[in-house]
């Protein structure tokens, strides 16, 4: 991204305001990285959003994302309506993050996986927009663990996750159930997950009976 687009944007570098900008669709859609956390008010030029304190992910642990499909689904429903807008067609949208650096792994994880799905870019070209230019770099995703993590995952990693479930059609937007996915996503109705729908389940804490602790039901009933 130039300069010349930034200062389209009315965004300055120079102001220490504006920290890392990506241009996701030419000169229509932006996602950027801001040292503030004040909201930038919407231009006649521009509309600015951001999901940071909307799509929030449920840690166990120290875990902080990536967040699920059904919020990369809502996210994906709502950057397809903004372009779409009759009244921001003439506007540059501009999906903002902080330096909050899960808010951050997380917002970029979402577009990555915008410009894969609906943009067919591969895991590599997501990435290689994403992390283009001297931007800070984006902290790895880690387990659901307490104190120093054995094993993490990266944007990349994720992005590849998404570019090979969505070739191998392992799930479809247009024939996506979010309601069901987020009902048995909770511990309590199993936190499962189809991989190869009708016949390969991954699901945690399996157990042949249901019980409760702490007047909480932590396992369903699966075998």
């Amino acid at each position: 991204m130039t300069i010349k687009m930034v200062e389209k944007m009315e965004l300055s570098e120079s102001s220490g305001v504006l920290v890392h900008a990506v241009e996701v669709i030419k000169e229509r859609f932006y996602f950027v990285t801001l040292q503030t956390e004040i909201c930038p008010k919407s231009t006649a030029n521009t509309h600015y959003f951001s999901i940071d304190e909307q799509l929030l992910y449920l840690n166990f642990y120290a875990d902080f994302g990536p967040l699920n499909l059904a919020m990369l689904q809502r996210y994906c429903q709502k950057v397809v309506r903004k372009l779409q807008s009759a009244n921001l067609m003439k506007k540059r949208i501009v999906h903002y993050t902080t330096m909050n650096p899960q808010k951050r792994a997380n917002a970029a994880y979402l577009v990555g996986a915008y410009l894969v799905i609906y943009l067919k870019k591969t895991a590599e070209e997501a990435h290689s927009l994403l992390t283009a230019g001297s931007g800070p770099q984006y902290v790895p995703f880690r387990d659901a663990s307490i104190g120093w993590a054995e094993y993490c995952i990266t944007l990349l990693d994720c992005l590849r996750g998404i570019d090979k479930a969505s070739k191998c059609k392992f799930f479809d937007f247009d024939d996506f159930d979010a309601e069901a996915y987020k009902h048995y996503e909770r511990v309590e109705n199993g936190d499962l997950n189809w991989i190869l729908p009708g016949k390969f389940l991954a699901f945690s804490g399996p157990h042949s009976t249901s019980k409760a602790e702490e007047g909480k039901l932590i396992s369903s009933i699966f075998v």
